[in-house]
């Protein structure tokens, strides 16, 4: 394994190329995480555009077939990742001069990851063996051994991609035929997490049959802790907004949740039902940190006070409800249940109707003007309410009204061959301000519940055309 800098090699030019003639067909583009560079990729090349002129500012050309392309968080720099040569070509973008690749070796690599410094990037080898930190500062390597490799289900598919938006800004792009292999990496999963104010870095270890979460220090990296799991088999990890504490999801076997210190004492442990498929996914609503200086977000982090509103977690489960746990307490604040408002334990539901949204033919309206015709529907339904668009080119919008049943999915004539059913609470989504979170269930997919997530109340209910 070897880290190699050419300071030497020329650049080239947008005037060696002529760009008019240029072949878009069968690239791929992406935006940098500053929205001011475009990458190309054709083949081995990678080109650079400047996204308000489109003006070519570097061409690089990899030693293969380009499988992965991935910008640094700062967008200084960018990483071509060729995994069928175990090779990875980083470029920067100020100095079009500098170069440098990494070779995995004998190990082999299957995936890369920058880390928020974005000076150092992470590398996974085939079969999971480690994970290697490479320095693009002094050339170092440090080696975290004994990751543990994901089961790829789809909760932890959810889960992975609710909790890696905190890990780093940086933006990916992957081929198509790697993108499976990616998504089931380690790199790619929810057993490995930055913490949001970047400087930590968590990760699940299995070790003689046992389940450890190892805690990191970032630039320099550094273990700085790795206890033993008191679960069975951890699915999901994921960082308290604040940085103080450690969530842990068993598989979907059992509902447990559990809280760890970054020490490794257990805070909490939340445990709902036993007996019955557990936790599906969960979702905590994260804010940027507003730190006052460099020394708070290196030594006060653990002490950040987190605001009312980032104070819950949303934890859905396979029994079709949506449990939000106190992070002061770590007790179960509210519990959500997705079903009819009329179904609901009383106080939840009160003066809740269902938006219900409704689709018709231009011609019921008898007349030929959509507002017409948009109105005349909503006075034969009985309700009011903003009429939207339509939909197969019929005019449609959303009513009030009451609902005895919502609509379910008829269940299918053939059993499902996943690993785990398509049942229980599938999507949950925070707003932007953590006042509200909205939920939806597997057997009633034109369903979306938004609730107010210090009341613990239904806000409302929306149900969508079938189909």
């Amino acid at each position: 394994m070897s880290v190699a800098s050419d300071l030497t090699a020329s650049t080239r030019t947008a005037s060696s190329f002529n760009y008019a003639a240029e072949s878009v067909l069968g690239s791929s583009a992406m935006f940098s995480p500053s929205c001011a560079l475009l990458a190309v990729v054709s083949g081995s090349r990678l080109t650079i555009r400047d996204v308000a002129s489109l003006t070519v500012l570097h061409i690089f050309s990899c030693i293969d077939k380009i499988e992965k392309v991935e910008f640094s968080p700062d967008s200084q720099f960018i990483a071509c990742a060729m995994f069928s040569r175990n090779a990875i070509q980083i470029f920067s973008m100020v100095d079009g001069d500098w170069r440098c690749r990494i070779n995995e070796g004998v190990a082999g690599m299957i995936n890369c990851l920058w880390t928020p410094s974005s000076r150092s990037i992470i590398t996974e080898s085939d079969f999971g063996i480690q994970l290697s930190v490479w320095s693009l500062l002094d050339n170092s390597t440090h080696i975290i051994s004994n990751p543990k490799q994901p089961t790829l289900t789809p909760a932890s598919s959810s889960s992975s991609s609710s909790s890696s938006s905190s890990s780093s800004s940086s933006v990916a792009f992957h081929s198509p035929d790697s993108f499976n292999r990616l998504h089931s990496t380690i790199l790619g999963s929810a057993l490995a997490n930055f913490s949001d104010c970047r400087t930590y870095f968590a990760l699940v270890h299995r070790i003689e049959t046992h389940d450890y979460i190892g805690v990191y220090g970032v630039e320099p990296w550094g273990e700085m802790s790795k206890f033993k799991c008191k679960t069975s088999d951890v699915a999901q990890i994921q960082w308290v907004p604040n940085g103080g504490h450690i969530i842990a999801i068993d598989s979907p076997l059992t509902y447990r949740v559990s809280v760890y210190s970054l020490t490794g004492s257990l805070v909490a442990s939340v445990e709902a039902y036993g007996n019955a498929l557990g936790v599906r996914l969960t979702a905590l609503h994260r804010a940027p940190l507003a730190f006052t200086s460099a020394q708070q977000q290196a030594t006060s982090v653990f002490q950040y006070p987190l605001p009312p509103l980032q104070q819950l977690a949303a934890v859905a489960s396979y029994d079709g409800k949506v449990r939000l746990l106190s992070m002061q307490s770590w007790k179960v604040a509210h519990v959500l249940p997705l079903c009819a408002p009329g179904d609901m334990p009383p106080g939840l539901a009160e003066n809740v109707l269902p938006l219900v949204e409704v689709s018709v033919a231009p011609e019921f309206g008898g007349g030929s003007d959509a507002a017409s015709a948009r109105s005349n529907v909503m006075r034969k339904l009985g309700g009011g309410g903003a009429a939207g668009g339509g939909r197969n080119n019929k005019l449609g919008g959303f009513v009030t009204r009451e609902l005895k049943a919502l609509p379910r999915r008829a269940a299918p004539l053939v059993p499902s061959t996943k690993s785990a059913p398509t049942s229980g609470t599938s999507w949950v989504g925070w707003a932007g301000d953590g006042s509200l979170v909205a939920c939806r269930e597997d057997s009633q997919p034109q369903c979306l519940w938004v609730w107010s997530a210090l009341e613990g109340r239904l806000a409302a209910l929306i149900v969508g055309l079938d189909g």
